[in-house]
């Protein structure tokens, strides 16, 4: 080959080697400069935790827009759409709603919250926001099963009363109800079978009172329980047994257990005291031993007692 044939093939490699348009470039590490763009922009994703034709698929909370229903409310469920406060009462009453769907921003009333007589309502569920009410009040709907729903409720300032529902088998969805300003009134529940749902009530400043309630076999529920202005236990005919009242302090102005046909066992309430004056009554319980009504009255009397004082008609058998 000529000097000059070779001098031309030289310069032509010399002219491959410079990369001419349209050809990509080698890295020394051999990740072509298109490669590395392409990881560098994975890399971005992966920082963001998004990939290309990903879905986020985080669940949607309702828009709240801070609407305020100034007064009372007499309705459905759905006419509250939006609203985060009611200033008076809601009255749900005789509706044909199947659940609270459309509260879903609710988280206040200022004075009561009454659901009665709603023949269709399976469920609370739809109160997704609601924390505090003045009085809360569900009586009387036939088809609800439990109390799911109000989960976010801590406290109620006045009155709680669950009564009549007849389908009603459990209290869960009361989890987050700490203290009832009140009395507590659970009565004629016929299915009930405990107390299952008050598990985090610590206080309630009026009565507790438990009465009519054809299943209940215990009071399973409220072990937290430290302080009552008083109890009332009457009139439930599978009571056996007050397993629940272990965490009791303080029982208030009065102690009332009567007229439970098999209750046997009462001492989970010893723990507790009566106020100085309190009155104290454990009276025909059939199956109570009369030495065990005694003792628990003994029990519960703080010291310098002048209250009164009535336990008899309890039938059992001492041992």
């Amino acid at each position: 080959m000529s000097k000059n044939r070779m001098y031309l093939w030289s310069v032509l490699l010399l002219a491959l080697a410079g990369c001419p348009n349209g050809e990509t470039s080698t890295s020394s590490s051999g990740t072509t400069a298109s490669e590395s763009e392409g990881e560098s922009e994975t890399e971005a994703d992966e920082t963001t935790g998004i990939t290309e034709g990903a879905t986020d698929t985080t669940d949607a909370v309702p828009a709240c827009p801070q609407q305020i229903w100034t007064g009372d409310f007499v309705g459905t469920p759905e006419e509250l759409e939006g609203y985060t406060e009611v200033t008076g009462f809601v009255r749900l009453r005789e509706t044909d709603a199947q659940n609270l769907e459309g509260m879903e921003c609710l988280e206040r009333i200022g004075s009561f919250l009454e659901i009665r007589a709603n023949p269709n309502l399976k469920t609370l569920q739809g109160v997704l926001r609601l924390e505090h009410v003045g009085v809360l009040g569900i009586i009387d709907n036939p088809m609800l099963t439990d109390l799911s729903g109000l989960d976010a409720l801590l406290g109620v300032d006045g009155r709680v009363t669950i009564e009549g529902n007849a389908a009603l088998t459990t209290l869960h969805g009361l989890e987050g109800l700490q203290n009832v300003g009140e009395n507590v009134e659970i009565r004629n529940d016929d299915e009930l079978g405990n107390l299952q749902g008050l598990t985090s009530l610590t206080d309630i400043g009026g009565i507790f009172l438990i009465s009519s309630n054809d299943s209940l076999l215990d009071c399973t529920g409220v072990n937290a329980l430290i302080s009552t202005g008083g109890i009332d236990i009457w009139s439930n005919p599978e009571l056996g047994s007050l397993t629940g009242f272990e965490s009791i302090v303080n029982i208030g102005d009065s102690l009332r257990i009567s007229s439970n046909p098999v209750l046997d066992d009462v001492l989970a309430m010893e723990g507790g005291k009566v106020d100085t004056d309190g009155e104290i009554e454990i009276t025909s319980n059939a199956l109570l031993p009369q030495c065990q009504a005694e003792a628990l009255a003994e029990a519960i009397k703080p010291d310098g007692y002048m209250g009164q004082e009535d336990v008899n008609g309890n039938q059992g058998t001492c041992p």
